[in-house]
Parts: structure tokens; C-alpha cells; sequence
């Protein structure tokens, strides 16, 4: 799994310029920094001296002492900038098993740091068993947040991955999308969205794989309810059998009858906890018919709907999302469409 620690030797971009800015301006030992936009060894140099002589000098929290430029970093050399309302929001739904502040929408939330607002769904328990009630509650959560901040035409953007990827799709589709929607109005204040292993992507679209140069799955996302006419700014960046990461087959479920039994037993376990799971697992081994082994494959598959996973549902590069998003963020905005 790829994981955002910070700005390091070798990455180029914006926010390491500000780095070297802000380093410059007050410190002696940062006065013979570049302006350009790479991180080279000097400004690892220099970020690391400041952090070591920041934490001597009792700044809390700590900051790390390794020279990478994290958000703690940004934030203690004055670069964040808290609940600006010229900033857009990007609202991040996490995936299942974890906290708000874990994984690849934190991770890109974090990498984003200065250039949006950042709003994490934290009422939202992320539960793989039962995974519906998780879902609905996460939609509300990103309803009630969504509603919260995108007001007087300030902009927003969505990320999110897996059962995160489920919630934030759904709410495009049925509350800002739909015309009869509770939030079509905000539909101008949308400027993007990133998702990654999304189980409702559409048969045959993914466009954030497009935007990396991936190839494009010819599956589906293994839950039926899945979006339709994704728009072209909806980036959902998804592993499929024909990529090199192989089959992520939460998002890349195969269009063909062994897909259709799949997607069909979501419809038994998205409301079952794990001892009924358990049970008709039993149920099932206790019939050896012929049906048994497939049947028993979908329901394992399914059942363990993101629990542990499989090796390319969490092993995603966000750097091409988070170069997307910076680019909606920096440029003359408009609605998505």
C-alpha cells in the first residue's frame, strides 16, 4: 500500500518552493536554497536542522527529524493555511476498518496541504460487517458536511477509497446529480472527484487510469448499484486484470456470469454481521453440490468485502491523483459538469 509520509529528495512541485521561501526568508543556515520547485539534498538539509532545532526548543507536536517535508513541517514553517474560505474543501471518506485521518484519501488529503481545505467524515464507522448501515451512515455524514461548507459558491472536491469510494459515489449519484436531489444545488460547487478500488465504478470507465496512463479494466465494480455516465472529471483510478498490478476485483469484476454471481451475493452479506456470515458459509459446505465451490467462492470473496482485502485493492499510487487535484485546485475554477 502506498502511503503519503511527505515531500522528499527527488519530487518537484509548488509546495517545496514555499518550503525554500519560508526557509530563506528567516533562517541563515536556508540562505543559499534554489527557487526552483525540486526538493534536492540542501533543502533536506535545511528542513532537517530546522526541525531538530524546532523540537530542542520544546514545539508541540514534535516534528519528525528526517528532513521530509510532512504537514506537521508545513504547518510549524507558517504554509498551512486553517479553514480559509478562499481555499476549496476536499472531503475525504476513508475505507473500511479505518479512521478518518488513515489511508489514501487522508494520505492525499495531507500531500495537499495549503491548496485545500481539508474535511475528513469522521461520524462514519467504516464497519465491513454489516456494511450497509456503514454506508448510509456515511452518507449522511457527507451529506451533513457537504451542506456545511460549500456555501456562497465555495468549491469542493470528493476522494474516496473502497467502501469511502461507495459512500462518496453514491452521494454524487443520488443527492447532487439527480435533479430531485437533497443537494443539487451544490452541483456548480463540485470541481472534482478521485476515488480509488470504487465497487460502484461503471462497466468499462475509469478515467483517473486515463489521466495516469493505466489501462482501462474492462469490468465493473462488484456492487450493482454502480454510477452512470461517469463524467469525465470523475477520476476513479482502478487495478484491473489487464494492468500490471492485476485484478482488483472489488472495482474490476468481471462482466460475465461468474461477475454476475458475485455482484449478486453482495445482496445477501451487505446487511449480515459476521456470525450470520459464518453461518451461511457453514450452510453452504454442508451441501456438496455440484453449485457449492462457486457459490462458496462468491460468498468468500464478497463476505470478506474489504476486510483483508486482495493484493491490488491496496496497493494504489496516489501521486496521480494528487497532481490531478492540485491542477482543478490552482487553475481558474469552474463547476464540474
Amino acid at each position: 500500500m502506498s502511503t503519503w509520509t511527505g515531500w522528499h529528495i527527488g519530487m518537484t512541485g509548488p509546495t517545496v518552493k514555499v518550503a525554500k521561501e519560508k526557509l530563506k526568508a528567516h533562517f541563515s543556515y536556508a540562505k543559499a536554497l534554489d527557487d526552483t520547485e525540486f526538493f534536492s539534498e540542501q533543502l533536506q538539509f535545511a528542513l532537517l536542522t530546522y526541525q531538530t532545532r524546532k523540537n530542542m526548543d520544546g514545539h508541540q507536536p514534535p516534528l519528525r527529524t528526517d528532513g521530509v517535508l510532512d504537514y506537521n513541517t508545513q504547518d510549524a514553517l507558517g504554509m498551512i493555511v486553517h479553514e480559509s474560505p478562499e481555499l476549496p474543501v476536499l472531503f475525504t471518506v476513508q475505507g473500511t476498518g479505518v479512521d478518518m485521518w488513515t489511508g489514501y484519501p487522508a494520505d492525499t488529503a495531507r500531500a495537499l496541504a495549503g491548496i485545500y481545505q481539508w474535511q475528513p467524515t469522521g461520524n462514519y464507522p467504516a464497519s465491513a460487517f454489516p456494511m450497509q448501515p456503514s454506508i448510509d451512515q456515511g452518507r449522511d455524514e457527507l451529506k451533513l458536511q457537504l451542506r456545511n461548507w460549500l456555501t456562497g459558491g465555495r468549491k469542493g472536491a470528493l476522494a474516496g477509497y473502497s467502501q469511502g469510494a461507495i459512500v462518496t459515489s453514491l452521494v454524487w449519484k443520488y443527492d447532487i446529480a439527480n435533479p430531485a436531489g437533497e443537494l443539487h444545488d451544490l452541483l456548480p460547487n463540485i470541481i472534482g472527484a478521485v476515488t480509488w478500488g470504487n465497487p460502484v465504478r461503471e462497466l468499462g470507465k475509469a478515467n483517473g487510469n486515463k489521466a495516469a496512463s493505466w489501462p482501462i479494466p474492462e469490468g465493473m465494480g462488484i456492487v450493482d448499484d454502480r454510477i452512470v455516465g461517469t463524467p469525465e472529471w470523475w477520476l476513479d483510478f482502478a487495478h484491473g486484470a489487464n494492468s500490471q498490478w492485476g485484478r482488483d476485483l472489488y472495482t474490476d469484476n468481471p462482466n460475465d456470469a461468474g461477475g454476475l454471481d458475485m455482484t449478486a451475493v453482495w445482496h445477501i452479506v451487505q446487511n449480515l454481521d459476521i456470525g450470520e456470515l459464518i453461518g451461511r458459509l457453514g450452510e453452504l459446505l454442508t451441501h456438496p453440490v455440484e453449485a457449492i465451490p462457486a457459490a462458496l467462492e462468491a460468498l468468500l470473496y464478497a463476505g470478506m468485502f474489504f476486510l483483508c482485502g486482495t493484493g491490488p485493492h491496496v496497493d494504489y499510487d496516489i501521486d496521480p491523483a494528487i497532481s490531478h487535484l492540485r491542477s482543478i485546485a490552482t487553475t481558474p475554477r469552474k463547476a464540474a459538469a
